[in-house]
């Protein structure tokens, strides 16, 4: 082959390389970035989903646990306080799980100072209404309205005073001088002191009460069906 031509041919392969190595450089490069899109999408996509099955296992699990406590505290009541939850579900958009927790919390306290079932089981599912209807009303959490409830029928009221509702001895004993419960230098026991702030109690919320349905249709209410529909739909994601 004369030299002209095979200095022909050695031009053209290593031209030919040369192509070949820049295609095989683009392929490489496309194949790492190919793999770190995978790894950026595998980190976006599957973590997330991740995160959202253990928020829903959790929330299915906490129900489950509010259910057992409910079934237990109780008792032959259950049935009449799950309506109640549920019918506030209904019509205000309220969370009936976290309704039934209280209840049962409310419900134990009273029937462990010695009050009647059907006693026990008035007073809790008309607090747990008075708490719903404070934390909207006030634009705090139900927890927080249901821990102020708690202590002003123990007779610490002093969380109650933040929010203007005022339960103290003295308005107790001439409540229950009024009623015809004691007399003059009388004592009452721990179950009439508490059925008796929890008179004072409703009489003081009347207003927040009434103006339940009007206050779910505030920011503060929207939020608050809000967070009942996002708790249910991971409850039944976890389910």
């Amino acid at each position: 082959m004369p030299e002209s031509n095979l200095r022909v041919v050695i031009e053209a392969v290593d031209r030919a390389s040369a192509t070949l190595r820049n295609i095989e450089k683009g392929f490489s490069d496309m194949g790492e970035k190919l793999t770190r899109i995978g790894s950026r999408l595998s980190i976006g996509i599957t973590a997330p989903l991740t995160a959202i099955g253990v928020v829903s296992l959790r929330a299915a699990m906490d129900a489950q646990r509010t259910e057992n406590l409910f079934n237990a505290s109780m008792g032959s009541m259950a049935g009449q306080a799950r309506a109640f939850s549920e019918s506030l579900r209904t019509q205000f958009g309220l969370n009936a799980q976290e309704m039934r927790q209280q209840i049962a919390v409310l419900f134990q306290l009273s029937a462990n100072l010695g009050m009647s079932e059907d006693a026990a089981l008035q007073m809790s599912t008309s607090l747990a209404r008075v708490g719903q209807s404070l934390a909207v009303a006030f634009g705090i959490s139900s927890q927080e309205a249901m821990a102020k409830l708690q202590g002003g029928l123990t007779g610490m009221g002093r969380g109650l005073k933040e929010l203007g509702i005022v339960v103290d001895d003295t308005q107790i004993k001439q409540l229950a001088m009024r009623q015809g419960l004691v007399k003059e230098g009388q004592e009452l026991n721990e179950a009439q002191k508490v059925w008796l702030r929890y008179q004072r109690i409703l009489e003081q919320t009347q207003r927040a009460q009434n103006d339940l349905a009007q206050n779910m249709t505030t920011p503060m209410g929207r939020l608050t069906a809000l967070r009942t529909k996002v708790h249910e739909l991971a409850e039944s994601f976890g389910t």
